[in-house]
């Protein structure tokens, strides 16, 4: 098996007074792929958190989706998954969440096809 594709973006979050989040979110046709987040830039003393919120796989091509989710902060703080695979997936969305007081991050979604 080998890498068919790839797609990558960036997103970014800023905290404000009250801490805020920012996602993107990337629908393919059904197919292998892995998805993984990083952290690209911070900038403040408090919470950064970035993660796979949610994502969705088509087991059966004429079937409905499938849909995972890991709302923030899931069971506690840092435990989205960093980074997700599946033979049919078909949707992926990542998360990034920053404390208040001026707290700002840079997220990368990085999403590799395999064939």
């Amino acid at each position: 098996m080998a890498v068919i594709g790839m797609h990558y973006s960036w997103f970014w979050g800023y905290g404000g007074d009250n801490g805020g989040s920012g996602s993107i979110t990337y629908s393919f046709p059904p197919g292998y792929a892995v998805a993984q987040v990083s952290l690209s830039a911070a900038d403040g003393d408090g919470l950064c958190d970035i993660g796979i919120s949610h994502y969705e796989i088509r087991p059966d091509p004429n079937g409905p989706n499938q849909a995972f989710d890991f709302p923030w902060p899931y069971t506690y703080i840092g435990a989205q998954p960093p980074s997700v695979y599946d033979p049919n997936m078909t949707e992926v969305t990542a998360e990034i969440d920053v404390g208040g007081g001026g707290q700002g991050a840079l997220g990368t979604l990085n999403i590799w096809f395999w064939g």
